[in-house]
């Protein structure tokens, strides 16, 4: 058997990397969208990919002797090293090559000095996430946990109001909750999480605060609530939920965000996505989201990384 290597491309297979790239993410509803049509096809193949293939990452060829088995598109950016895409088209080298390719990112992690190396698998499959543990891999607590189910007719609580936030504000406000959020929860890697992961940039999306009406008739404000229809293009809304810790768990919560997906939504029955930002605030509302109809399990795409200072 030959042995597998991981070596950086030249710059001559950049367009052929273009096109894999462009094939193994068509299913993908993220891409749907930029790759469809001849034309916008063959722009990204020929012209876009390429250049963002060779000016703002790293690609790293995995090959078994003469043989591409896959590859990956390596970033670097605040205070990590990401696989941002690890494509392998032979699950049976599967470990070795996820071994190889951290070693390799160490490597260039600590030469470059990032202290962190980052993944984001893309699926939830148990076998796939052990590999990535087995190579030294750990989830980055942050929007690592999502509600998920069906809500039906849940009235809106009393003295809750859900003013509208404009683009410089919500980002101010989405940045405050998170950051009370993160400091009631404690998490590992913080300095990860505000360096590469925290929103730089107002979303598009609506976004309002939670706002309660206190017994002097003035207001208090408990929390951040975005919501995303149809964001992963599989008919779901998706809700963004920030939330001051004294209210996890609450009956109160909870009929927050039924109510709210109730009104935003025409149907009678609502799919709905609920994204929290930590595992202390999804352990403590998990009874209380699934009283409403919304189970607890693993997000999607959830975020791996390695503390080389720790190994």
């Amino acid at each position: 058997m030959s042995e597998l290597i991981v070596r950086d491309v030249s710059k001559s297979e950049i367009k052929q990397i273009a096109g894999w790239f462009i094939e193994d993410h068509a299913d993908n509803p993220m891409y749907a969208r930029m790759f469809g049509g001849t034309l916008r096809r063959l722009l990204y193949h020929k012209w876009v990919l390429p250049r963002y293939l060779q000016n703002a990452a790293s690609i790293w060829l995995i090959e078994e002797g003469d043989d591409a088995v896959g590859y990956v598109v390596v970033e670097r950016s605040g205070a990590a090293i990401h696989l941002a895409d690890l494509v392998l088209y032979d699950d049976d080298l599967r470990a070795e090559a996820v071994g190889k390719i951290v070693a390799r990112a160490r490597d260039v992690a600590q030469d470059k000095g990032y202290r962190y190396i980052g993944t984001a698998p893309g699926k939830t499959d148990e076998d796939l996430l052990q590999t990535y543990r087995d190579s030294g891999f750990e989830f980055l607590d942050y929007y690592l946990w999502a509600f998920s189910g069906q809500v039906m007719d849940i009235d809106a609580p009393e003295g809750v109001d859900l003013p509208s936030l404009g683009l410089k504000s919500s980002l101010e406000q989405r940045l405050h909750y998170l950051g009370i959020e993160l400091d009631a929860s404690e998490v590992a890697a913080r300095d990860l999480i505000e360096s590469n992961y925290l929103p730089k940039k107002p979303a598009k999306n609506h976004a309002f605060e939670i706002e309660l009406t206190r017994a002097d008739g003035g207001t208090q404000g408990i929390g951040y609530l975005s919501p995303r229809p149809d964001e992963r293009k599989d008919g779901v809304l998706s809700l963004v939920l920030s939330t001051d810790p004294a209210y996890w768990g609450t009956p109160l919560e909870a009929q927050i965000v039924g109510a709210f997906a109730n009104a935003t939504s025409e149907d009678e029955t609502v799919p709905v996505r609920v994204m929290v930002s930590t595992t202390a605030h999804a352990e403590q509302s998990q009874d209380a989201f699934a009283d409403i109809g919304l189970v607890r399990g693993l997000d999607a795409r959830p975020v791996m990384y390695i503390d080389i200072e720790e190994r």
